[in-house]
């Protein structure tokens, strides 16, 4: 049986953060991802906002030293200096945003590549299957792996689960067409006809668009949705890739450490709520979980500092942006009483709620 002080299970941002940072910290650190390439199974709008966006929107968070413009430069396949969000009428709200397109194909390999330069083992191709709490040993098959801290970061349908952490509410189903094309910024489309209970995204990257919507209500007739949003955006062209996934739109779940293990990212619900967005979080709680990992293994911290950190950092604003996504539910079934909503909003009000930030009635 292999003996490890750290193990990750999941390897997408949050995890492969915490992988760097555990071992950056000295601790014996072994990720395991269930693919068998960084390249599979790609789920992701792929927009996210700058470093110093970043700082704007979570202005608690530790930021500094978690993507480098080394590490960060040949993932870029677009900036972005606006967000154009329609109401459902076509009313134009227009707001100044500093935010990256990524390559995410090359963004998880970097991210690896900077875990293991920190001495971060990872292995591809890794299911793990059940996790023996008793005997802190996690089965791969009939391969058996003994940890001192594990850290789960396997997204929403996370092994945490079996270990009696809460389920992430209200998961919302999403997909997303790559189309050949050009834009020069990203856009936001409210309504009804369109996205029910979410909103469709159009994301330029270098020589494609990435179109996509997120809806929870009328879940069955989703793929319609896209359909009829791709043609509306790209006419007849035709798309060169599809994919979907879930996004925990609930708000993070209520307690994501015990004694021995750690929750990070999907699996935890630290997803914006508003807007689907969980990369930014997932770096921020991944260095966090990475970092108090390293620090337990060393008898300096116990693991419940996990769940004090995350929440000093980025807490506040996650709980500004489930607030107002539930004042927005409130108006989101008619169409006119969201078109009223954003006109009393307004581009400011807009504004806030993208950043996270509290509105008036939230």
């Amino acid at each position: 049986m292999s003996r490890r002080e750290v193990v990750i299970v999941g390897g997408g941002p949050a995890g492969l953060t915490a992988a760097r940072f555990s071992a950056e910290r000295g601790a014996d650190t072994l990720l395991l991802e269930a693919r068998r390439d960084f390249t599979e199974n790609l789920r992701c709008g792929e927009f996210i906002p700058s470093l110093e966006q970043m700082k704007e929107l979570f202005p608690r968070a530790d930021i500094d030293g978690i993507l480098d413009e080394e590490m960060i430069s040949p993932c870029i396949s677009r900036r972005i200096r606006e967000i154009s969000v329609f109401s459902p009428r076509g009313r134009e709200y227009s707001i100044d945003f500093d935010g990256i397109v990524l390559e995410r194909r090359i963004f998880e390999k970097e991210l690896a590549i900077s875990a293991s330069k920190a001495g971060a083992e990872i292995l591809l191709g890794k299911r793990v299957r059940e996790v023996i709490p008793e005997r802190r040993v996690l089965k791969i098959g009939s391969e058996e792996i003994s940890f001192e801290v594990l850290i789960l970061a396997d997204g929403p349908f996370s092994l945490a689960r079996k270990l009696g952490f809460p389920t992430p509410s209200e998961l919302t189903p999403t997909v997303q067409y790559e189309v050949p094309g050009k834009k020069d910024r990203v856009e936001m489309y409210l309504g009804n006809k369109i996205a029910p209970g979410g909103y469709a995204w159009v994301i330029p990257k270098s020589n494609s668009i990435n179109i996509g919507l997120g809806v929870r209500w009328k879940k069955n007739m989703m793929m319609n949705f896209l359909e009829k949003f791709r043609e509306r955006m790209c006419g007849n062209i035709s798309p060169v890739y599809f994919t979907s996934w879930v996004v925990p739109s609930g708000g993070p779940i209520q307690r994501t450490c015990n004694d021995f293990c750690l929750v990070v990212g999907d699996a935890a619900g630290q997803v914006i709520p508003t807007n689907g967005g969980g990369i930014p979080t997932s770096l921020i709680c991944g260095r966090i979980a990475g970092e108090i990992a390293s620090r337990k293994i060393r008898g300096e911290k116990d693991l419940v500092e996990y769940e004090k950190e995350w929440r000093r950092q980025i807490g506040r604003e996650l709980e500004n942006s489930l607030r107002a996504r539930v004042l927005i539910d409130r108006f989101m079934r008619s169409d006119l009483l969201m078109e009223t909503l954003m006109a009393v909003f307004g581009s400011s009000g807009v504004e806030k709620v993208l950043e996270c930030k509290p509105i008036g009635g939230a």
